[in-house]
């Protein structure tokens, strides 16, 4: 993203992005406790949009964030053991926005089914391979293709024990949460997302989530 901040501090309509994800899972009933797994260096803001903005669930929940995704996640689900297992954890990308009520809640009830569930949008375009010096060696058929977004939301001890079961060293390799639990056989059912359902990554993104807001206005 560049700019020298922390790109979740981002002002999209005068908030925070980062205010945007905690207020959907802060207004979902479903959900108790907001753990928000973060380097020390934005702890200081972090708490004042937690304040300000009555984050109440997320007060006090925090986890160090790691040298990767999994190793972050790890932290959050730790923290989680530590303070009193829940039945079920959510995960996600505090640079995603716009995750709306309804995804929270089909999150679950999938889960509830299966014991993992993650939200996705089906691939539009053609996807291919491309092998050694950049030339295309195959095809792939988008129909058996997903983009996977977040939530992911799984049974706690079905992901805390999946997460025990990874080499250690370097986790870099490990880049979303159903992929871990599919190295133990275990596979994640397919929650309907939406395209709006972003990451923000670079600054193009962020103007993209300017016209979403623009043309809907944001209500968890």
């Amino acid at each position: 993203m560049g700019g020298g901040r922390n790109k979740v501090f981002r002002r999209l309509q005068g908030r925070p992005l980062l205010q945007y994800t905690l207020s959907a899972f802060q207004c979902a009933p479903q959900v108790r406790r907001i753990v928000v797994v973060t380097r020390e260096e934005d702890r200081p803001p972090l708490d004042a949009l937690i304040q300000e903005a009555g984050l109440s669930k997320a007060a006090g929940h925090y986890a160090p964030g790691g040298a990767s995704r999994a190793d972050s996640v790890l932290s959050g689900l730790a923290y989680l053991q530590q303070a009193g297992a829940p039945s079920w954890v959510l995960v996600q990308d505090a640079a995603r926005p716009f995750v709306r009520h309804a995804m929270i809640q089909g999150s679950l009830e999938a889960a509830r089914r299966t014991g993992a569930s993650v939200v996705a949008i089906p691939v539009r375009d053609t996807v291919k391979e491309a092998g050694e010096e950049a030339l295309l060696v195959r095809t792939l058929d988008r129909r058996r293709l997903w983009q996977i977004q977040t939530p992911q939301t799984f049974r706690f001890d079905l992901l805390w024990e999946a997460y025990q079961r990874i080499p250690p060293g370097d986790r870099s390799g490990w880049t979303d949460d159903a992929m871990v639990l599919e190295a133990q056989g275990v596979y994640a059912a397919i929650v309907p997302g939406d395209w709006t359902n972003l990451k923000i990554t670079t600054p193009e993104d962020l103007l993209w989530a300017e016209m979403i807001l623009e043309r809907q206005p944001f209500s968890p």
